[in-house]
């Protein structure tokens, strides 16, 4: 049995009766859309009910770009769902995750917080910054962040 995806010839009427029926959900995005497709099916379900939600599977699909997240949370108005859906993603930029560390949610805040430290891009500074953070989660996995960089120090020194 083949399972029902969203594609570019998926009409707002069909969405829209999808989402009401199942309160709120609906099915994924078609992995083979490519970057250009996502942007019209952005386009073509833009101010609908169910925007947010598909906003959710849109971020995390194999060929989203930093174009397409920054799109979907200027359409969005950096909601929060969509906001932590493109920080979860691990595929939001650097430039992205730091627009979202000003963000008015705690919770979007934290989640691009963590999507930095587990980037393994977080600098020594920001990891120690990360160290007075008032969330545990991000406290704690700045200090694996920064236990992992001194044990990658060592194990170069000691390999020279």
């Amino acid at each position: 049995m083949m399972r029902f995806r969203i594609n570019l010839d998926t009409p707002p009427l069909v969405l829209k009766k999808i989402y009401k029926n199942s309160k709120g959900c609906l099915p994924p995005v078609s992995d083979s859309l490519s970057s250009q497709d996502l942007i019209t099916l952005i386009n073509t379900h833009r101010r609908q009910r169910y925007e947010d939600a598909l906003y959710h599977y849109i971020a995390f699909h194999k060929n989203v770009t930093d174009e397409i997240h920054s799109l979907m949370l200027e359409n969005c108005n950096y909601d929060s769902g969509v906001a932590d859906a493109v920080a979860t993603s691990g595929k939001a930029s650097m430039e992205i995750l730091e627009k979202l560390l000003e963000h008015e949610s705690n919770h979007t805040v934290e989640h691009a917080k963590l999507a930095i430290i587990f980037s393994g891009k977080a600098s020594m500074k920001a990891l120690m910054a990360m160290l007075s953070d008032t969330s545990e989660h991000v406290v704690e996995a700045a200090q694996i962040a920064i236990k992992r960089l001194h044990e990658n120090k060592n194990s170069i020194h000691d390999s020279q």
